[in-house]
């Protein structure tokens, strides 16, 4: 038996059916629209993180191409952050 069905099988007025088939429904597309959002922002995460490995390993590469020994990326790393 559908929800539908079950509504107009019961004894309730029909504006109380009517009221209560609303809230069903809009309970259920705002749960929709929660997942839709929680699931947009795994994937803009997940995407970032890629992207930051990226740049990351692309910055490594840069360093290790650029001749300097490792001693003296740290320190030109260290002067900047402070």
């Amino acid at each position: 038996m559908t929800k539908l069905e079950y509504t107009f099988k019961t004894d309730l007025p029909i504006m109380e059916q009517a009221i209560n088939a609303y809230y069903n429904i809009t309970a259920e597309s705002e749960f929709r629209e929660r997942e839709r959002l929680w699931s947009k922002a795994r994937h803009d995460e997940a995407q970032a993180l890629s992207n930051a490995e990226e740049i990351g390993e692309k910055r490594i590469i840069e360093l290790l191409e650029s001749g300097k020994s490792p001693e003296e990326i740290i320190k030109e790393y260290k002067a900047k952050t402070k």
